[in-house]
């Protein structure tokens, strides 16, 4: 019985080996902002005070990645200090979801991405992420992807609701 024990764990080892790496990473990103704003986006009328307040952003990643897929989901919230009550039951400003998407790479130079997901190209003048603002900007989109080398050619189709 003992024996039969040993080449059970044995053969399980054996076949484990076979088995495919994984990586799970999960992070937290904390960004506090302060603002004092004396006429935002236009003079200030006559009698108007200047304000300021403090705004954050809190996400939390999480990145699985696999031989041929990867996948990843980011959860944002983003207040005001002090706007909310810690006490109120009926908060509005509940946790969103950022980032959500899978991605499959067919070979080393093709590879598909579905879901919600950041957009960026060049230094993200025309089209990009907009990290400066607190809530960034994603996209539900679908996207095909060719690399090879120091070219690249992406074709990819963005869903937005008019609701």
């Amino acid at each position: 019985m003992k024996a039969l024990k040993i080449i059970g764990l044995a053969l399980t080892g054996i076949l484990s080996l076979g088995t495919y790496a994984q990586e799970l990473d999960a992070n937290l990103q904390i960004r506090p902002r302060y603002e004092y704003r004396n006429g935002f986006k236009s003079p200030m009328s006559n009698g108007e005070d200047a304000t300021s307040f403090v705004s954050q952003r809190s996400r939390l990643n999480f990145n699985f990645k696999q031989e041929k897929l990867k996948a990843k989901l980011t959860l944002q919230n983003i207040r005001s200090w002090g706007d909310v009550a810690t006490t109120t039951t009926a908060d509005e400003n509940g946790v969103a979801v950022f980032e959500a998407w899978a991605q499959y790479e067919f070979s080393p130079n093709w590879s598909a991405r579905f879901g919600r997901q950041v957009i960026s190209y060049d230094n993200q003048r025309i089209f990009g992420e907009i990290d400066w603002l607190q809530q960034g900007q994603s996209h539900d989109a679908a996207l095909f992807s060719f690399h090879k080398e120091k070219h690249q050619l992406d074709l990819g189709s963005r869903y937005e609701c008019q609701c």
